[in-house]
């Protein structure tokens, strides 16, 4: 199912001249960096003709069981069809990091995803590398004809620890988004995507045991004393 998400092709290229093509990616990270993400791809209906048949075969099977994928559980997913575009949506969980990178690599991309810690900082490190393929005359012609820079691929990721440095956005002390033109995604060589995090101090960990953790004034208290 993500292949056929994700694939691109002649057709896929042609379709985005009519309407929107958007990819978002959200994941969110347990202590461990095993955790939970949603894929949502919104292509033009004309598309959805091609993408529906893998979408409504996976519907079928997670509606006895979840699916594993290289490691990657599948729980649902979710077909949207608004106006002239259909949003598809993955939901799934991932054990650790090396299966979750294994499972979002496509023909397009390689993923490589990995942590390391460093006293009590952790350096998150998301490194997506253009694969050799192929190109046929119709991409090609669609790479120069399509504004393919206004087509937008969203990396979300939601840290269990604070965010302290960052090459994305910092949208709040723990959730960093990336946010790279269609045409960078098909492109480029290397993309990084890299997050600093600092673990919690012992008083932030008793304080969260007392549920006292999410007290805003309690939290900017620690952050004074570098306790956060």
């Amino acid at each position: 199912m993500l292949s056929a998400l994700r694939a691109v092709g002649a057709a896929l290229l042609l379709a985005l001249s009519f309407s929107c093509f958007t990819y978002h990616e959200k994941l969110t990270f347990n202590e461990s960096f095993s955790g939970e993400g949603v894929q949502r791809l919104t292509v033009p209906s004309l598309l959805a003709s091609q993408l529906d048949p893998d979408f409504y075969k996976l519907e079928e099977k997670l509606k006895k069981e979840p699916e594993k994928v290289n490691g990657v559980t599948l729980t649902k997913v979710r077909r949207i069809q608004e106006g002239n575009t259909v949003t598809y949506e993955v939901y799934f969980t991932f054990k650790d990091l090396k299966s979750l990178a294994k499972y979002l690599s496509t023909d397009l991309r390689e993923e490589s995803i990995t942590v390391k810690e460093e006293g009590e900082f952790v350096n998150f490190e998301r490194v997506s590398k253009k694969k050799e393929r192929e190109v046929s005359k119709e991409e090609e012609e669609a790479l120069a004809l399509y504004p393919l820079s206004e087509y937008y691929w969203t990396y979300e990721a939601v840290f269990p620890y604070r965010v302290v440095e960052t090459n994305g956005k910092l949208e709040n002390d723990r959730k960093v988004v990336w946010k790279f033109d269609f045409y960078t995604i098909l492109t480029a060589e290397r993309l990084d995507m890299e997050a600093k995090l600092k673990k919690p101090s012992f008083v932030y960990e008793i304080l969260k045991r007392l549920g006292l953790h999410e007290n805003e004034t309690v939290l900017n208290l620690l952050k004074k004393l570098g306790l956060y």
